[in-house]
């Protein structure tokens, strides 16, 4: 027989001799346990679960729950909006589905650089490159919700996008070894590579394969910067005054004007940015692999194709097709179009960004090496030993040679520092604008940009 004592939650027997299986049997706990029971089991597996979890593995799980939990809300909520007739926050509820999955995959990508740091002077660029779909994704969602706040954030995404050129420019200089390496290249190439298509030939001579070569795309390039900054300020100074009429193409309207100059300058930007990508093709997809196609396509389709998107939009709008919906003018329509489109394209565009800038293509080969604390001023770009020939724990099998690699990543403190200031475009942009001859007097720092002086960090 058995006897049970009462401890609340618990029953034992009363002889530790007697078998316990008809207690397994019969016992009300194992059949209706006690809540207290019931939490006190649940808490005991959630802690053997979550010992064999990583940080990084909880961190990312944690942030797919909350996700799910919106995207299960977010269709609801614009259903709700759609029939209280609110054409603002059925498209901010719509588009935020969109936003929702963009944003953490596009935080995966960046902070699996951040923690990855084993090439810094090629993932700086990377990462500012992918921090351009999360930006355009928030700010084309907030401008749904409030509209006139897009005066503000509209101008801060257009001065990232010719940050974002010339981060690219920079990526596939470095890519190649710098800018010494991609000129002593280029000269071995065919000099035809230099000459233009009609009807440019008309009025461009003919690039000379090597620095100049190397030089004239760089300048092509940063050019897109100094435009697209300068239209910035004439749309925030017109604007406000009247005289933008954006959409609007007459002679007095400033959009004419600004839409003209940024095309050419794009246009411009786009074609020097082709013609290194055709010099070069061969040494981006060996010895290995870069996927510049996807790289390439990236970039155009992001900052590029987006543009030109709104432009029809708002031409559309001015010959009447776009008219007015619900509580929107034909003005909000057509800017609530596309930022509607960003929001969803965007999503796309982070699953092609987390593959073809994914940090794997910098990851030392399987090899573990110590720490090193020597700094990047005394190490030689190309053969892996600092300046006085000594070795300096950079690894060089996995990726081309001339790419620099540290043993340990650098802290994500550095990482963050290194790829936020843009030092190497402010550099470049003040030589180029006292002419190409005086950026032949490059400096040394790798991808062309100034030196660079930053410690090897402990891993993180």
């Amino acid at each position: 027989m058995i006897v049970t004592a009462d401890l609340g939650c618990r029953s034992v027997p009363s002889s530790p001799t007697e078998s316990t299986a008809p207690l397994l049997r019969t016992s009300s706990f194992n059949e209706n346990p006690p809540k207290c029971a019931r939490a006190g089991i649940l808490l005991v597996r959630l802690h053997r679960i979550s010992r064999h979890v990583s940080p990084r593995s909880a961190g990312c799980s944690i942030l797919a729950l909350i996700s799910l939990a919106f995207l299960g809300a977010i269709p609801y909520l614009a259903i709700v909006s759609a029939r209280a007739g609110s054409v603002s926050l059925t498209s901010f509820f719509i588009a935020g589905f969109f936003v929702v999955l963009t944003v953490p995959i596009s935080l995966v990508g960046i902070v699996s650089h951040l923690t990855h740091w084993f090439a810094p002077d090629v993932q700086k660029y990377v990462v500012r490159i992918l921090w351009m779909v999360p930006l355009y994704s928030l700010t084309s969602w907030s401008s749904l919700l409030l509209q006139p706040i897009s005066e503000y954030t509209d101008p801060l995404r257009d001065l990232y996008e010719a940050y974002v050129i010339s981060s690219f420019v920079y990526y596939m200089i470095a890519l190649l070894g710098g800018e010494e390496a991609l000129s002593e290249t280029l000269e071995r190439k065919d000099p035809l590579l230099g000459e233009h298509p009609w009807p440019l030939r008309l009025i461009l001579a003919r690039w000379e394969m090597g620095e100049e070569f190397m030089l004239q795309c760089k300048t092509g390039t940063l050019q897109f910067i100094v435009v697209k900054s300068i239209s910035t300020i004439v749309y925030a100074v017109l604007r406000p005054l009247g005289l933008y009429s954006e959409g609007n193409f007459n002679i007095r309207s400033g959009f004419t004007y600004v839409s003209l100059l940024l095309s050419a300058s794009m246009g411009w930007a786009m074609y020097c940015l082709i013609k290194l990508f055709v010099a070069t093709k061969e040494e981006l997809r060996s010895p290995k692999d870069w996927r510049p196609v996807g790289k390439f396509l990236c970039i155009k389709g992001v900052v590029f194709f987006t543009w030109w998107q709104g432009v029809i939009l708002l031409i559309l709008r001015n010959m009447g097709i776009i008219g007015p919906i619900g509580d929107w003018d034909a003005h909000y329509v057509a800017k609530g179009l596309q930022d509607m489109m960003v929001c969803a394209e965007m999503l796309a565009f982070a699953i092609a960004h987390n593959y073809s800038f994914s940090y794997r293509d910098y990851l030392l080969d399987g090899t573990t090496a110590a720490s090193s604390s020597v700094p990047y001023s005394n190490m030689s770009p190309t053969s892996g030993t600092d300046v006085d020939g000594g070795t300096c724990g950079l690894h060089s099998e996995h990726l081309v040679p001339s790419i620099r690699q540290v043993a340990t990543p650098m802290s994500v403190k550095h990482a963050i520092w290194s790829s936020t200031v843009p030092r190497e475009t402010l550099c470049d942009i003040a030589k180029l604008s006292r002419g190409t001859s005086s950026a032949t007097e490059r400096t040394k720092a790798w991808g062309g940009g100034g030196e660079i002086h930053f410690q090897l960090a402990e891993s993180v």
